[in-house]
């Protein structure tokens, strides 16, 4: 039955042949008349468009259509009202706009199309746009009732393709978890399961995924056994196909962890031997004969042995696979690491002989490749060692560390350079942050296996013993230095002569880290060789210098920065050398491949300016200076990184010069202004953590930081220049007052409200204070005393509001109004802090051993004295300290009946004081 016009049929014939064609001009053309009809008679043309669907002649045309009344049915409506609640609605679209009889008549046409369509391509696109129609009807209440009993009639089909149609349906649309018969649901999804096509058995397996991950805890204990099934259609697969059937199940893992736990034991006795390169030979797993069932018999098939260094790409695949949903379910915190103490075991082993697998042939390359392309290395050792690290990430005080230990005194003295680099790139991996406590006993032991290994004749073993060094110095909370220090130095600083590159380039990264925590003593024995070999490496005169690769110079600069930190006043006499090579490099920084160079650059001018002081600094302050405002007024907008060194740099250098650097602050204080101008936001209320990130509803974190950067940044101006700050305090006030108004983020109001009273200080030293900058400032403050949650910030806003009324001239400024606000606040804190000590404190957090309780209470102790210090110095007599007082003495021990007692008489004085 032809439900659509003539004319129509004939008109849209010519517009879909149109947006078929490559000729921009008639698609586009064609285009804006299909928005046009659309817009005016939606309800004809999607209708017209799903019976085009089933009778266009050629499968092309089909498809093309059937994708056209899924774009057009759920594209949003344009021109449509905001909503006037902050519920966020969903948008309306074509489909909202159409009527019911319409409606059901696409419905019965796509359902047509899905029965009896013979073109697997047409029939693929038909089961895509029926999953999007039904899964929107869904969302509005409204199910597709005909197409239950016609998708799950069709998983037994004699047609294989038919029956791959219809588990595709059910895995994309939710139906089965609305279907309320359990057994009818198992018995479809076992059929599916059990099908003798791999593509069935995969789309059954994503559907019984989607069927248990929105079952609700009636419908899991009914449905449980269909894991099982689903788990023993894993062993028939071939290598080829395993990687998508565990890359489903991956989905479940992360929903429904718990699900898989009875099958831990069975799921290592399947996996463990599949992560492994090379093992014993043993049947694969084939289509004839599986493997096992759950559970598994005792044998276990093993992976086929390698007849070589490099991995088949399918079973690479296949590896990565197995590992990854291994890694997925330790991840969910199983109990993986009591329950099955051999799960951790092998995928540990299996992790340290995937990251020997490298391939011998590869050095030269490794050599000539930036460190930064390991990030793109795809090879399994890679993911070995990514999946190592979040094993370890993922088990705080597990057997990670005492499995992986096991291993190394093996591979670190094994003949075979891959596995004595595994071994120094497994420790790399599993010392974590947490590792500390663990770590103490082997720290020792770990530093007498890694010391040795920078002698090792390859360079990718040193290259790895230099990570393993920067690892342990980075997250043992500084004990390597203290214990080891001198003999870490010792090895590095030799590194630092190597031959390649990049070994040399780890090592002043390692070296790094190291100095990280130390203190300048420590340094000063070191300081001469370590200044002499990195010179070497930024300014190499051997006959390869034209192959000095930049990142060898970035690492070198930067750990040149962190040794001036180290050193300062001693780092004077190595001035001369170092200052002229970093001006000669920020000269030349017009190159486009430079930029993260002269980011470091910058940053390390600053830091050497810093440790030298403005005597040896004034010769080369003018040159430093013109080649920072080159570089600023250069620099893409868009070039965060170098943004991020120049605003710091341009700070330091300002402590050091003091009154010197006048000239430039109109080369540095305007780009700061406009950084915190940018985006201002007029509606507190349209910040929220929902709309942070969107375009619409707030200003991103990484803008939120440049803001941050460019306040502290007026801060140093400002405290270092006083007087001469001047042209900038009324505009610089305005924009720090408007950020303490309207900024909830406390990154911010962190920054800007110590900045308040150095603003008026400099005013002040200028003569161009005013009353209304006093009344403005004064009452911010007040306003974030009485609006601050936190007691941390608190006691910040009442130290910088007496800090700032000093300035202006003390209680005898204050007026009136703002003296009784300031009052009124500092009574709100008292009542919020009385109602939180009424309700009790926090329970302390188990996990992190905080006790967040005992961490407010002393907070609050904080905030309170500096409440009774502002309080005296308005008046010592002043009628609201006895209520302070009262709050002070409230101890957080007391029964709760003593503390309601207190806490409610000292209100009710509070009332009676203040007539309020």
């Amino acid at each position: 039955m032809n439900l659509v016009p003539p004319d129509v049929t004939e008109e849209l014939t010519l517009l879909l042949s149109n947006l078929m064609l490559n000729d921009n001009e008639i698609r586009l053309q064609a285009e804006k008349t299909m928005d046009d009809h659309l817009a005016q008679s939606p309800g004809i043309y999607l209708i017209a468009l799903a019976q085009f669907a089933i009778c266009a002649d050629s499968d092309v045309m089909r498809s093309f259509t059937l994708m056209l009344l899924r774009r057009f049915m759920f594209r949003p409506v344009s021109d449509q009202p905001r909503p006037t609640t902050k519920a966020k609605a969903r948008p309306q679209t074509l489909s909202d706009q159409i009527t019911p009889a319409i409606s059901s008549a696409i419905e019965d046409l796509l359902l047509h199309s899905f029965m009896h369509e013979s073109s697997p391509s047409v029939r693929s696109a038909s089961v895509e746009t029926i999953t999007a129609l039904a899964n929107n009807m869904r969302r509005k209440g409204r199910p597709w009732f005909a197409l239950q009993p016609q998708a799950l009639g069709m998983t037994q089909n004699g047609n294989t393709a038919m029956r791959e149609s219809a588990f595709r349906l059910l895995a994309g649309t939710r139906m089965l978890g609305v279907c309320g018969q359990t057994d009818s649901v198992m018995k479809v999804l076992n059929g599916g399961l059990e099908d003798e096509s791999l593509d069935v058995r995969f789309y059954a397996l994503r559907a019984g995924v989607s069927f248990l991950s929105h079952s609700d805890e009636h419908q899991l204990v009914q449905a449980y056994p269909i894991l099982s099934q689903m788990l023993n259609s894993l062993p028939s697969l071939p290598p080829s196909r395993l990687p998508k059937f565990l890359s489903t199940l991956s989905k479940l893992a992360v929903s429904k962890p718990i699900l898989f736990e009875p099958h831990l034991q069975s799921l290592l006795d399947f996996l463990g031997p599949l992560i492994l390169p090379s093992t014993d030979e043993g049947s694969t797993p084939t289509e004839s004969k599986p493997a096992f069932t759950f559970p598994p018999p005792s044998e276990v098939p093993k992976s086929p042995k390698d007849d070589g260094d490099e991995l088949d790409k399918e079973k690479e695949a296949m590896m990565k696979a197995v590992l990854e949903f291994m890694i997925t379910l330790s991840e969910a915190k199983l109990g993986i690491f009591l329950s099955v103490h051999e799960w951790t075991a092998a995928v540990v082993k299996g992790c340290l002989e995937g990251m020997e697998t490298l391939r011998d042939n590869q050095l030269e390359e490794w050599l000539e490749s930036d460190p930064v392309d390991d990030s793109t290395d795809s090879s399994y050792a890679r993911a070995c060692e990514q999946s190592l690290h979040r094993l370890a990430m993922a088990s705080d005080k597990n057997p990670v560390l005492s499995h992986t230990f096991e291993h190394l005194p093996r591979l670190l003295a094994s003949y075979d350079w891959r596995l004595r680099r595994a071994g120094l790139a497994a420790i790399t991996q599993v010392v974590v942050p947490w590792s500390f406590t663990i770590m103490q006993d082997d720290l020792s032991k770990l530093v007498k296996m890694v010391v040795p290994l920078f002698k090792d004749s390859h360079p990718r073993v040193r290259y790895a013993a230099c990570q393993a060094v920067g690892q342990l110095c980075s997250d043992v909370h500084h004990s390597a230095q203290k214990k080891f220090g001198r003999e870490l130095f010792v090895v590095l600083i030799s590194t630092l002569e190597a031959p390649e590159k990049r070994v040399r380039s780890q090592a002043a990264a390692a070296l790094i880290d190291l100095c990280d925590g130390i203190q300048q003593a420590e340094i000063m024995p070191y300081l001469d060789p370590i200044v002499e070999r990195l010179l070497d490496s930024l300014n190499p005169t051997e006959d390869n210098a034209k192959q000095s690769n930049t990142y060898v110079q970035e690492q070198a600069i930067a750990a040149l920065a962190v040794v001036a930190k180290k050193s300062p006043g001693v780092f004077s006499k190595h001035y001369s050398s170092v200052m002229p090579l970093l001006l000669n490099i920020l000269r030349n920084s017009n190159r486009s491949d430079s930029g993260k160079l002269i980011a470091k650059t910058t940053e390390c001018t600053g830091l050497i300016t810093a440790a030298v002081g403005l005597d040896v600094f004034r010769p080369d302050a003018a040159t430093l200076a013109e080649l920072l405002v080159q570089i600023q007024h250069g620099a893409d907008k868009g070039d965060t990184v170098l943004h991020q060194k120049l605003n710091p740099t341009w700070a330091i250098i300002c402590r050091t010069m003091g009154a010197e650097f006048e000239p430039y602050l109109s080369a540095v204080v305007p780009p700061l202004i406009g950084v915190i101008a940018a985006d201002n936001i007029s509606e507190p209320a349209s910040w929220d953590l929902l709309s942070l990130f969107t375009k619409k509803g707030g200003i991103p974190s990484l803008r939120m930081d440049a803001k941050r950067e460019a306040f502290q940044s007026l801060a140093v101006y400002c405290s270092t220049m006083q007087a001469g700050f001047a042209p900038y305090i009324s505009q610089s006030l305005e924009l720090t007052l408007s950020a303490l108004r309207l900024n909830p983020f406390y990154g911010i109001r962190d920054v800007c409200t110590p900045l308040v009273p150095t603003l008026l200080s400099c005013a002040k030293a200028s003569n161009t204070l005013t009353t209304e900058m006093i009344s403005s400032s004064l009452f911010e403050l007040i306003n974030c005393i009485g609006s601050e949650t936190e007691s941390t910030y608190l006691t910040s806003h009442l130290d910088f509001f007496t800090t700032s009324l000093k300035v202006v001239g003390g209680p005898p400024v204050l007026p009136p109004e703002l003296c009784n606000g300031l009052v009124e606040s500092m009574k709100r804190q008292l009542g919020r802090i009385a109602d939180r000590r009424k309700n009790g404190r926090p329970q302390p957090d188990v996990n992190f051993g905080l006790d967040f309780g005992a961490m407010d209470d002393e907070m609050e102790a904080f905030a309170l004295k500096r409440m009774e210090k502002l309080l005296y110095y308005l008046d010592s007599n002043h009628p609201l300290l006895a209520s302070v007082s009262s709050m002070m003495v409230m101890g957080p021990n007391q029964s709760a009946h003593d503390l309601t007692y207190k806490i409610q008489s000292a209100l009710a004085r509070l009332d009676s004081i203040m007539g309020l």
